[in-house]
């Protein structure tokens, strides 16, 4: 009982940080210095900001379904190659999103790519969890 009642938490909680982060990438839309010069530097810091957390929600949702999924006790054991995987994906994410890997009008041509761009972090975020905890019980 105890169980269900975490993974219920957890899952409200999961939605309330979802809400928070759309609500925080909306702020930084929409928020402009009027005082602050308006360069290039500024505008990319805060694409920069966006994109890490469009990154971050989708990462958390990725490492909590693999907890919730789990069904034995975990423990901390780091596995070097579901690590790399992970960062691998991350780094497609970025050079995705910045443009080295393929042009804007590709990005944002259809909803397929934008699935895909959702899909991406929450691979990492699986693989992630797999990387920093194992399966195996303790003895």
């Amino acid at each position: 009982m105890n169980k269900k009642i975490l993974k219920i938490g957890l899952m409200i909680g999961y939605l309330l940080f979802f809400i928070l982060m759309d609500f925080w990438v909306i702020t930084i839309q929409n928020s402009f210095i009027t005082k602050e010069p308006l360069s290039t530097i500024f505008y990319f810091s805060r694409y920069r900001g966006m994109i890490l957390i469009g990154f971050f929600k989708w990462f958390v949702l990725g490492f909590l379904l693999h907890f919730l999924s789990e069904r034995k006790k975990l423990r901390f054991k780091v596995d070097i190659i579901y690590l790399a995987i992970a960062i691998m994906c991350a780094a497609i994410y970025y050079m995705i999103n910045f443009c080295i890997l393929v042009p804007i009008p590709t990005i944002y041509s259809g909803k397929y790519m934008i699935q895909l761009m959702c899909l991406i972090p929450i691979l990492s975020g699986f693989f992630m969890f797999e990387g920093l905890f194992s399966n195996e019980t303790s003895s």
